[in-house]
């Protein structure tokens, strides 16, 4: 069979856990790892929140190896599929980096199942946040958009 798979449950949510088997490999000796959840491409019924991928960097590439439907953005559903992984890929090594989104969910289930590993935010969430609280804070973009033309395009 191409595709290994497994159904993980935490009470009433779930996760389905598939992944390529001739990329288990790659995972298992991969130093550094991205996740990253997409909300937008998922069915509503059933009940699914998100689509969660998880990359292995290879040769300088992320390469999506993991893939998990999940019906919910909890520390314990995160931690199960990590802890999923490291029974069912075989010589799957603790990895090194594990960059994300700034969830707590995340964060805190990374840090249980992989407590060696340094977890850093990845900049495009982060300048997401930053321009967020700029915008919702400090009122910056209609502060810009007030200013003239000539002044917001560098032309005085």
């Amino acid at each position: 069979m191409f595709l290994e798979w497994n159904f993980i449950e935490d009470g009433e949510d779930f996760s389905v856990v598939y992944f390529a088997k001739h990329l288990r490999e790659i995972l298992a000796s991969s130093k550094e790892w991205h996740m990253d959840g997409t909300f937008k491409t998922v069915l509503r019924q059933p009940r699914l929140q998100q689509l969660f991928t998880i990359m292995a960097i290879y040769n300088d590439q992320a390469i999506p190896i993991v893939f998990c439907l999940m019906t919910a953005r909890t520390a314990t559903l995160y931690e199960k599929i990590f802890c999923h992984l490291m029974e069912n890929i075989p010589n799957l090594q603790q990895p090194r980096n594990i960059v994300s989104d700034y969830e707590a969910a995340i964060k805190a289930a990374v840090w249980r199942a992989f407590p060696l590993a340094r977890q850093v935010g990845c900049w495009f969430h982060f300048a997401q946040m930053i321009t967020t609280i700029l915008v919702m804070e400090f009122s910056i973009l209609q502060k810009y958009l007030t200013l003239p033309y000539q002044l917001r395009n560098g032309q005085i």
